[in-house]
């Protein structure tokens, strides 16, 4: 089952989980196989995805980094892991972002 997480647009240095526009799954230990990030076209500045305690400035619990879309390139991520059912809990990842109003689109796959 896809559940779309929808767009989180942190402030620059206070990182959001992506849980933010789905309260009715906060807290309840919810797991993903595997999560679907796309960077909004308008964005100008890097989108940090990472853990609990996601600093960009100390670059810690950073697990990637989507680059702003281009003219011929809209930035997304497509993280999956194969062997093992699950691995994702949805409270402990968090997207910050390096410049105002910039955001990205958030997608989890549940089995």
């Amino acid at each position: 089952m896809l559940i779309t997480l929808g767009l989180i647009a942190p402030t620059p240095g206070t990182p959001l989980d992506i849980l933010q526009n789905r309260p009715d799954l906060r807290g309840k230990g919810t797991l993903a196989n595997s999560l679907y990030y796309q960077v909004h076209k308008d964005n100008t500045g890097d989108v940090y995805i990472g853990k609990a305690g996601l600093n960009r400035a100390a670059e810690t619990n950073i697990i990637t980094v989507l680059r702003p879309p281009t003219a011929n390139f809209l930035t997304d991520n497509w993280m999956e892991v194969t062997n093992q059912p699950n691995p994702y809990l949805l409270d402990e990842i968090f997207i910050d972002v390096d410049v105002p109003g910039d955001s990205v689109r958030v997608t989890a796959q549940i089995y």
